[in-house]
């Protein structure tokens, strides 16, 4: 007859069952946000989530990224590529996603129209049409503005008047 001290205890079933994020690959041009959205599958709907969004680095080092602390995070990001995931916990329990990518392009630009708005100015008898806060440039759909970058450029003549030409 054997016995035994070691009787089986009894394992508590995680409340949520897994995390996925979508979608998994993204390809855009740079200029347009994206989100990404976390979804839990869960038994129990009636206990609180916390989330957190990371970045992953190439080597696999995740960094918190501040803030990001919902089931969707939307980025803007530069040219380049990036992977994120997102942790869940629920009381005792902590959950990562899949990692996904986003990979950010460069914006094709050929054929597009290249325009600048210049705020007035008071007329200094010279040819400067300095661009500056609350002026734009727009370069096919995308509109930057001026606060983005150092641009200069010269009126046509200096002779006062209304819509003149800029080079």
């Amino acid at each position: 007859d054997v016995t035994s001290t070691n009787a089986p205890k009894s394992v508590e079933k995680p409340p949520f069952d897994s995390v996925a994020v979508t979608p998994t690959i993204w390809t855009v041009d740079y200029g347009k946000p994206v989100t990404f959205i976390a979804t839990v599958t869960r038994d129990d709907s009636s206990k609180t989530l916390s989330y957190q969004w990371y970045t992953v680095a190439s080597d696999g080092t995740k960094t918190a990224i501040e803030g990001a602390t919902g089931a969707t995070l939307t980025v803007n990001e530069a040219v380049g590529t990036y992977q994120y995931l997102c942790q869940v916990t629920c009381e005792d329990y902590m959950l990562s996603s899949n990692t996904v990518q986003l990979t950010v392009q460069r914006i094709d630009l050929f054929g597009a129209a290249l325009s600048a708005t210049i705020q007035t100015r008071a007329y200094d008898g010279t040819t400067s049409a300095k661009i500056e806060d609350g002026s734009s440039l727009t370069l096919g759909n995308l509109t930057v503005p001026a606060s983005a970058y150092t641009l200069s450029a010269v009126f046509a003549d200096k002779n006062a008047g209304k819509n003149k030409n800029v080079t």
